[in-house]
């Protein structure tokens, strides 16, 4: 099949959702399949280029120094829409589209087009959870729903959200994210280089301001724990400041990252935390369970579904920096607890969450 996957971002920009195109896209291209993804261009990043079997492009847009905000996505439909409408008029079997706003309408506009093609979104949370709150946005997206083949979701929440916005409910298909092999085989370092690890996209929805705040507060009580943010995006700089202002001294903000060192960061850090407001099914979770670290995270999204309270996690409530340093100390100062959560972590993870089942799962309905 000749399959297109439309993701605003994608390398070097690395997030859940990001995770999810380059592992789908070349599980994909490794079984046959014809794989180009549509990705936003940034200033350092080539046109077109090859990543093992499949085709990157990029096309030109105005503004390519801008990585998030209205600007961005704006420059970035433009240039999506030139070049799939009005230069590359490819045929494609399959096209897969990632968040459910301005991909979605050009996967829309793509089925009209070519009505032969399959089309599907996938909803990663930031989308629905965002703007699903806003009438007329849930009014369009009910309609361009209507105008493709199936939604998938990373979450049992998210499935039912849409449901509620009135998309039916056979086209709405729950399909987890995944987690590599290599996340299985992470070993404890003797040499720790962290107490607190957080990797993943940064932005406000991750709730990464609250585990500063929660470590401002440790800091009072005479107890200094190394702390590393893993990760780029637009919440950034406003952690920067805010670390400044709190006047934390144990806070490392690493940028991004890549795979082997997010696997090397999982070795050598004891606990990693998920402060989230709000969540679909982060890749990062599963990375962690894999790697079978103790997990401190609050209950939203999928996150809600796989973890168990004291038994594969610590459950914490959602804005609340004296729950996540509660836990903090209560792991820190009991290494069986460690021990125990790490165990069960591991053992969450069965193999329908590989990425070569989740896979599977995918092409049935692109078939």
């Amino acid at each position: 099949m000749k399959i297109l996957i439309i993701s605003m971002l994608f390398e070097p920009v690395i997030g859940g959702a990001e995770t999810t195109v380059k592992n789908q896209g070349q599980i994909l291209s490794e079984r046959g399949h014809d794989v180009t993804i549509l990705t936003s261009r940034f200033a350092g990043t080539k046109n077109r280029e090859r990543s093992g079997r499949i085709l990157i492009e990029r096309p030109n847009r105005l503004m390519a120094s801008r990585k998030s905000g209205f600007l961005f996505h704006f420059t970035t439909f433009l240039s999506f829409f030139v070049f799939l409408f009005l230069v590359k008029r490819r045929r494609f079997d399959v096209v897969h589209c990632h968040m459910t706003h301005y991909p979605l309408l050009l996967g829309f506009l793509i089925k009209r087009i070519e009505p032969c093609a399959k089309v599907v979104v996938t909803s990663h949370g930031s989308d629905l959870n965002v703007y699903g709150r806003i009438t007329i946005w849930r009014a369009i997206l009910k309609w361009l729903v209507r105008g493709i083949d199936f939604l998938f979701v990373v979450s049992h929440e998210l499935e039912q959200e849409a449901v509620d916005i009135g998309i039916p409910k056979r086209k709405v298909i729950y399909i987890p994210n995944g987690v590599s092999k290599e996340f299985l085989q992470v070993k404890d370092d003797s040499e720790l280089e962290f107490d607190v690890l957080f990797f993943g996209s940064v932005k406000w929805q991750k709730g990464i301001m609250y585990l500063l705040q929660a470590s401002r507060i440790l800091e009072k009580k005479k107890r200094i724990i190394r702390i590393a943010i893993a990760g780029s995006g637009p919440h950034l700089p406003y952690l920067q400041n805010l670390s400044k202002k709190l006047a934390v001294s144990n806070v490392e903000f690493l940028g991004k990252v890549s795979k082997r060192r997010i696997l090397n960061l999982l070795a050598t850090s004891r606990i990693v935390v998920f402060p989230s407001v709000t969540e679909g099914f982060p890749c990062a979770l599963l990375e962690s369970l894999a790697a079978g670290k103790p997990i401190i995270a609050t209950p939203v999204g999928e996150m809600k579904s796989i973890l168990v309270n004291d038994v594969n996690a610590i459950v914490v409530k959602p804005k609340d920096p004296a729950s996540i340093v509660n836990a903090l100390l209560d792991l820190l100062n009991n290494d069986e607890k460690q021990r125990i959560l790490s165990q069960n972590a591991r053992r969450t993870i069965s193999s329908e969450y590989l990425w070569e089942s989740i896979v599977d799962r995918v092409l049935v309905y692109y078939s």
